[in-house]
């Protein structure tokens, strides 16, 4: 069936008062094309772009600080990543 799959979808305000939304990969394949990011641990692959992980933002929709990806934007935002 076309279309997206692997969306996740769940979120949560933490003990830190800090929302934590889990994003799926998407399945790219909807799309045609390469949709591997290096969220999912793939070798050459696209840039980070906001799936397969979980993310983490203050309740006003701000990064919360560094990620475990990196300081900049979205990396910022990763508060754990797909594992392959």
């Amino acid at each position: 069936m076309p279309g997206p799959r692997h969306m996740g979808g769940i979120m949560a305000i933490g003990p830190d008062n800090n929302l934590y939304i889990s994003v799926g990969d998407l399945d790219g394949t909807f799309r045609g094309g390469n949709y591997d990011t290096m969220a999912q641990n793939y070798l050459n692959s696209t840039f980070v772009d906001g799936r397969s992980g979980i993310l983490r933002i203050d309740q006003n929709g701000s990064s919360v600080g560094k990620g475990i990806l990196g300081n900049l934007f979205t990396l910022n935002l990763y508060y754990a990543r797909h594992s392959k």
